[in-house]
């Protein structure tokens, strides 16, 4: 099994310059987890994080939560790629809720072991670290990108003049606020 397992992670962009030592290891901190029936959700916005997921199959829906308690589809996402990764680098209540949109399979790289891999100072464990970071500064360099068109396009709609506001937000010292936790207020979460 945990040959296949690497077999598996070693085809997955994310875990590309890991080699089969080290993907042996994070193996290890690796559940397979019982299929998911549609719309079964995976974790809810507020969920204490335990882990990182990957789709081996299927498709999840991931939402944010509207202000009337509704939720609103924000990506989709199909095998291979990984959601809640956040939590392998900051323990953080998750942000989102994902859901199975159609049968699915995920696999769940488990944060308390990670975290004992990565204290032990485990290469895999920094190289995945690393490859999480540089899709993090991917999506906010996308979104900056989106952010910037918009404002060339020459409309300024009121979430485009929120996101101003909320960049403007000033801090008290010593208090660390995420650019997250600033776009949350978007969607009518404090």
């Amino acid at each position: 099994m945990s040959d296949d397992l690497v077999n598996y992670l070693k085809a997955l962009p994310r875990f590309r310059g890991i080699g089969d030592t080290e993907l042996l290891g994070l193996v290890r901190c690796v559940d397979v987890l019982e299929p998911m029936r549609p719309g079964k959700v995976l974790f809810e916005q507020g969920d204490p994080s335990d882990g990182a997921y990957i789709v081996r199959s299927g498709q999840l829906s991931v939402e944010v939560s509207m202000p009337d308690g509704s939720g609103r589809v924000v990506a989709h996402l199909g095998p291979g790629t990984m959601v809640g990764e956040l939590c392998l680098i900051e323990d953080a209540p998750r942000a989102l809720r994902v859901k199975a949109a159609v049968p699915t399979e995920v696999l769940r790289l488990d944060r308390e072991r990670f975290d004992d891999l990565r204290r032990k100072g485990h290469s895999g464990a920094y190289k995945l670290i690393r490859s999480i970071a540089l899709t993090v500064c991917d999506r906010l360099r996308n979104t900056n990108m989106q952010i910037e068109e918009k404002w060339q396009g020459g409309t300024t709609s009121t979430t485009e003049m929120e996101v101003v506001r909320i960049k403007k937000q000033p801090t008290a010292p010593g208090v660390r606020v995420s650019a997250w936790d600033k776009l949350r207020g978007l969607f009518g979460r404090d």
